[in-house]
This record gives structure tokens, sequence and C-alpha cells, in this order.
């Protein structure tokens, strides 16, 4: 378990903060991931080779990564990504928020994912390709953008390496914001003070 925890500065290649493998199952709630950098696969946390994550509770800010600013899931991950406040990630490939690869199927549930940022033309928020099959629901997705403006916050059934994608997904009737963001504040999935 880990549990009210900070990751700010940290860096690697996969998963700036923390990398899940190999059936690894942690539960990751009520921390802070901010700044952390991922080189290639996610900025703050990668779950890959059937992990299968809880994240519920977090809040993540200002990680940066080429695929998944914030969480990146590979090769049959499951995580449960949940009630998570993700806002002001950063992509430089794909995938500001949370990249879906590589037959991986998340749960994502009930988050904020907002203002999130990728550096490349005509990218998304939250990017399901190499037939991943994530199940979305009740999220808000909102001010997402790319370089050429707002962005949608979901893409799957794409092109991929030239390749027809067969992703699917599931998104449902979201919450409204306002919801979600109370939701968020009454469990303390809030940013922390500015530091003085």
């Amino acid at each position: 378990m880990i549990k009210a925890c900070c990751f700010e500065d940290n860096a690697a290649f996969w998963g700036g903060a923390l990398s899940c493998w190999g059936g690894s199952a942690p539960a990751v709630s009520e921390s802070y991931f901010a700044r952390n950098v991922g080189e290639e696969d996610a900025g703050a946390i990668h779950c890959v080779n059937g992990s299968h994550a809880q994240i519920r509770g977090n809040f993540f800010t200002a990680n940066r990564a080429k695929y998944g600013g914030a969480i990146h899931c590979l090769q049959g991950s499951a995580p449960l990504i949940a009630e998570n406040h993700i806002s002001g990630n950063v992509a430089t490939g794909n995938s500001s928020a949370i990249s879906c690869f590589g037959q991986a199927p998340p749960q994502i549930t009930g988050n904020y994912i907002a203002l999130n940022m990728v550096e490349k033309d005509d990218r998304y928020a939250i990017e399901s390709v190499a037939n991943s099959r994530p199940v979305i629901k009740g999220n808000y997705l909102g001010e997402n953008r790319h370089l050429k403006g707002a962005g949608k916050g979901l893409h799957a059934n794409a092109e991929f390496s030239g390749k027809k994608d067969e992703s699917a997904c599931e998104e449902l009737e979201p919450k409204t914001k306002e919801e979600i963001l109370g939701a968020l504040t009454a469990k303390k999935v809030i940013p922390p003070p500015a530091a003085p």
C-alpha cells in the first residue's frame, strides 16, 4: 500500500515516480505527484506486464512524458484509475493524461481530467491504441489541449504504425464538472496549498 505520499521532481525512463510490473497490484491512494518525468512512458505511474494497480484519490499535476503525461498502461495491465484529479500534465507524443496501449484494459472512473497538454497536433488527453479496451465511465474531461488548440478528451480506433487499430472504449454519460469536483473536494483529492 502506498498512501498519503508525496512524489515530486523524480525522473526515470519508464514511470517518473512509480513503475508497476509483472502482476503487481499496489494500492496507491491520497498521494501527490508533481513534476515527475518519464523519458519514454508515464510521467508519474507506469503499469506494465499485467499490473493491476489500484490508483484512487490522488492528485497529478505538472508530470511529463512522451506517452502518458500522468499514467501509462501497457501490455495487458488493468489498473483501476478512479477519483483522481489529473490536471496540468504534459505529453510530447500522445495522451497528456492517460495512455492505454498494448491490450491494456484499465477501468477509468470518476476522475477530473482537465487542462492537460500534448505538444503535438491532434492528440488527446486519453488515447486507446494497439487493441486496448479501457472502460471509461463518469469522468469529467475538459479544457485539454494540443498544439492546434482545444483537443477532444478521448481518442480510440486510430491507425497506429500504419495498421488498423481495434481498440474499443465505453464512455458513459459523464457526471457534471461540479459533481466530480465536489466529490473530490469532499475526499480531499485537491491541490495542496502553494509553496510560499
